[in-house]
């Protein structure tokens, strides 16, 4: 089964869980999440910078990490979430081919680290998982949402509640995206999509990483 297909499998089981009423409400919600993702940050602009902490609590500063050269960066919701962890499979994969080329390869989760550690060895990560905590780097990248009080039930985490997890009462999200940044900072590919149930694959991502690599970066 294709990665693709696994997705489609996923989604299945999820509209099959939500039933006809609550799956049109969240078909209504792709459409509105995507007013956020017509103002994420896209290619031409400037990456921010922050300082988080990885999964191990070591403090990892973007803004050098910028100057070192290019990165590869996705977003993602959590360890507690099925289309998440497989398309954390498919990052690892594209990240381990683009790493000859000298490509640092992040993940930012609102999940604690201790969470994230249980994701990396779960999934068999190598890549840095960095905690955004309040959400504060999603928010500057503008791909940052609310859950409705009426979805919290069906997206909290059957073993620990999402505010316990992510260490606050917000109840936000990133939506999935995924960049690819320059040398400097500049944003050469992004991929942001409203609909949690889409994902880049390994072919995808490392198609997108040879056409950025390709082109000279800007002066």
């Amino acid at each position: 089964m294709s990665f693709h297909e696994k997705l489609e499998h996923l989604g299945r089981r999820f509209r099959e869980r939500l039933g006809p009423h609550l799956a049109e409400a969240f078909a209504l919600d792709m459409d509105a999440l995507d007013g956020v993702r017509k103002r994420a940050l896209r290619e031409g602009e400037t990456f921010p910078g922050a300082r988080l902490a990885d999964q191990d609590g070591r403090v990892v500063d973007l803004h050098q990490v910028y100057q070192q050269g290019p990165v590869l960066l996705t977003f993602y919701r959590g360890g507690w979430c099925p289309f998440c962890r497989l398309a954390l499979g498919e990052f690892e994969a594209a990240a381990q081919d683009a790493a000859p080329a000298g490509v640092q390869a992040f993940a930012v989760s609102p999940e604690q680290p201790r969470f994230a550690q249980d994701t990396m060895a779960e999934n068999g990560l190598s890549f840095g998982i960095l905690y955004d905590e309040g959400g504060r780097l999603a928010d500057a990248a503008g791909v940052r949402v609310a859950v409705p009080p009426d979805r919290r039930a069906i997206l909290t985490p059957s073993d620990t509640p999402l505010p316990e997890r992510n260490g606050d009462e917000s109840w936000t999200l990133p939506l999935p995206a995924t960049y690819v940044i320059e040398r400097g900072g500049r944003i050469a590919f992004a991929h942001i999509d409203p609909d949690f149930r889409r994902r880049l694959s390994r072919d995808e991502i490392k198609a997108a990483l040879a056409r950025s690599l390709a082109q000279p970066a800007a002066g």
